[in-house]
């Protein structure tokens, strides 16, 4: 039953968006006492940022929505457009999930903490001044911050700039939307626990919008796991991760496998030896080299998987491309025996077929024109010269080996959820019957549920195929289920590595010592 001294009531709440049949949210009910915290925690389209966003009023008009929503003893389906504006910055903030595209390009971050502070408070320009680098100071930035555009900081720094405005009235709620989740592991660790200590300092509640069940345990008094816009349960964090009663919510609290399914072979398939990679930049009269990556080595055997973790900009990718011969690069790569950097030609185009790449993003890597058939196909029609009636059995082998019918050939990407553009991502790689896999974070835009079940599908995949596979991620218990070595890049530069379990066990340089922090569930 509701109380009546809570912060914020949600009664009945449905959501319902222009030319859609049913509700996106449906009969969602929830409470927040003053002081308290609270996560909305589900998969992508369950409900919970339309629901954050229903809150403030911040859905388009033409939005139908029904039911109740008290906040501060003000129902907010019937409030004024002045009561919004009062309510909006004031008496709640809001930090969005991509600070990129919230904070404007054009204006300063001190500008733009100013201008938050002007809409609801009375002050001069001394005194903004002087409340901006406080603020700054606050969400553990400088003062020179202020100076800095939007694209001269970095993820991190941008999410804390969006956190000083959105603290800058003094909040009683803060509404924070997935805070986390477009910043490498590192950068994650260091916004949860400001998070923590703006909550401890002001005592102000707190909504949280978030996929990653394992930020709502460190961050959340209260529960509620949402599934295609329903709440399926909800209760006290120690109750909802000991003892959960709903299967959606078994599903995303079930462990990972701790260790790989496959045991690696004795014949080497891929080694790297002192890769390299320099880019040149400056202007026409005078350029420097920049290092992106140096002397990095690695090996893999037939089975094994190797995971290469590290924060945002340490090189992860830039060696994938490397390995590939996507971006130039020094040193050597021996692939199935033969020197992949001294190829050409013919021969070059052989060998590629061998070491096939699976990118980060699902819904940018694969062509929005092409069928699915298409996608498949392609690589075949470049590699191989295979009759017609044998690129359809090979297109057809290679989605049932992502476990996907082959009723979709001539679907298109859009039809598609993510996890499942992700197995197509994989299909189109198994087709040319690689024997080294480059995975580049392949999970990092899935919901939980789909991370698993994608881990899985890699597991089993590598015990049937017998493939060599580099992981680059930046979840180690991720990781951990699937590789059986780990590479820590820290600046370019490799600081550790070893077998998996040694590494975690014992980690010795501070880099690999900070990610385990952040994966504390490891």
């Amino acid at each position: 039953m509701p109380t009546t001294d809570a912060l914020l009531t949600v009664s009945g709440l449905c959501v319902t968006f222009a030319g859609m049949a049913h509700p996106a949210v449906h009969d969602v009910e929830f409470q927040l006492p003053a002081g308290g915290s609270l996560a909305l925690v589900g998969e992508s389209g369950s409900g919970k940022t339309a629901t954050a966003l229903a809150v403030l009023r911040l859905l388009p008009a033409t939005t139908h929505l029904a039911g109740s929503i008290r906040l501060l003893g003000t129902e907010m389906l019937s409030a004024s457009p002045k009561t919004l504006q009062r309510m909006r910055g004031g008496a709640v903030g809001m930090v969005f999930q991509e600070p990129m595209t919230s904070l404007n390009p054009l204006h300063r971050a001190g500008r733009q903490i100013a201008e938050a502070i002007s809409l609801h408070q009375a002050l001069s320009p001394a005194q903004v001044r002087r409340r901006v680098e406080a603020l700054l100071e606050q969400v553990g930035l400088s003062p020179r911050h202020a100076e800095s555009y939007p694209h001269q900081l970095s993820g991190g720094q941008r999410q804390r700039v969006m956190l000083a405005m959105a603290l800058a009235n003094d909040p009683q709620l803060l509404i924070a939307d997935e805070p986390t989740t477009a910043l490498d592991v590192a950068t994650q660790e260091g916004i949860v626990q400001l998070l923590q200590d703006v909550r401890a300092r002001t005592g102000m509640a707190v909504l949280f919008i978030t996929h990653d069940l394992g930020l709502a345990r460190r961050l959340a008094d209260e529960v509620v796991v949402l599934r295609r816009g329903q709440v399926v349960e909800r209760g006290p964090v120690a109750q909802i991760f000991s003892r959960p009663t709903h299967p959606y919510t078994q599903e995303l609290l079930r462990p990972l496998p701790a260790a790989p399914l496959s045991t690696p072979g004795e014949s080497v398939l891929l080694e790297a030896e002192g890769i390299g990679v320099h880019v040149s930049m400056g202007g026409f009269w005078r350029r420097r080299s920049r290092t992106l990556l140096e002397d990095v080595h690695l090996r893999l055997r037939e089975g094994e998987s190797l995971a290469v973790v590290g924060e945002s900009g340490s090189g992860k990718t830039t060696l994938a491309l490397a390995l590939t011969r996507l971006v130039p690069a020094t040193g050597s790569v021996r692939l199935l025996g033969a020197d992949f950097f001294a190829l050409q030609g013919q021969s070059l185009r052989r060998a590629r077929r061998h070491m096939q790449m699976v990118f980060q993003d699902p819904f940018a890597s694969l062509n929005p024109r092409m069928s699915v058939e298409e996608i498949v196909a392609e690589g075949l029609g470049v590699h191989t010269n295979l009759s017609a009636g044998e690129r359809q059995r090979r297109v057809a082998a290679a989605l049932a080996a992502v476990e996907l019918p082959e009723d979709i050939l001539h679907r298109f990407p859009h039809e598609f959820s993510g996890g499942q553009r992700q197995r197509i991502a994989v299909a189109r790689a198994l087709v040319l019957e690689p024997k080294v896999l480059l995975l580049d974070e392949p999970t990092s835009a899935l919901d939980r549920s789909t991370q698993i079940q994608m881990v899985e599908l890699l597991r089993a995949l590598q015990e049937r195929l017998r493939l060599a596979m580099v992981f680059i991620t930046h979840d180690l218990v991720l990781a951990r289920a699937l590789c059986h070595s780990l590479l820590v890049l820290h600046q370019g530069r490799a600081v550790e590595s070893g077998p998996f379990a040694e590494v975690i066990a014992a980690p010795r340089h501070s880099a690999t010592q900070t990610l385990l922090r952040a994966a504390s569930c490891v």
